[in-house]
């Protein structure tokens, strides 16, 4: 009886150390789930910022190709008062019309500028929020390390335990046979 409450006794403390190790286990892969859970949401929070930078990108396009027709249409007018300089008798009728053009002009080089603080504004944005994604980054990229380091804590521990089951499994096997000399 007294070698089967010893025995009893080692199995017992074989299941309650089993049971912590699994526990720590299972905590550890919580905290990796929780980690994998904020990557995703920083993946997703980079994919929003990089659509974000395509659209300026695409309004960048669109305000070049607007300043592209403003400068032919002021080499236009250029042109225009060249003539008009040259042609001194015509230069009454053709004064008006270049002061017309040159009306729209200026109004859509106004477009233009207005349009240029929107998208400057607009890559402000766009830059504080890649501040921000770099730096939640940076936060998962801790947490990872820590997780890391947790998981090689816990595999050591494993290790430890199953040497010390080896140890006990071995010293019971020599008092076993021990027993079963002493028998004979």
């Amino acid at each position: 009886m007294n070698k089967k409450g010893s025995k009893s006794g080692i199995d017992k403390t074989r299941e309650r150390e089993k049971e912590r190790v699994k526990d720590e286990i299972g905590k550890v892969e919580k905290e990796i789930g929780k980690v994998e859970k904020d990557i995703g949401k920083v993946e997703k929070e980079i994919g929003k910022v990089e659509k974000e930078i395509g659209k300026v990108k695409k309004e960048i396009g669109k305000v070049e190709k607007e300043i592209g027709k403003v400068e032919k249409e002021i080499g236009k007018v250029e042109k225009e008062i060249g003539k008009v300089k040259k042609e001194i008798g015509k230069v009454e009728k053709e004064i008006g019309k270049v002061e017309m053009e040159i009306g729209k002009v200026e109004k859509e080089i106004g477009k233009v500028k207005k349009e240029i603080g929107k998208v400057e504004k607009e890559i402000g944005k766009v830059e504080k929020e890649i501040g921000k994604v770099k730096k939640e980054i940076g936060k998962v990229e801790k947490e990872i390390r820590k997780v890391e380091k947790d998981i090689g804590k816990v595999e050591k521990e494993i290790g430890k335990v199953e040497k010390e089951i080896g140890k006990k499994e071995g010293m019971e096997m020599k008092k076993a046979r021990r027993r079963g000399v002493k028998k004979r």
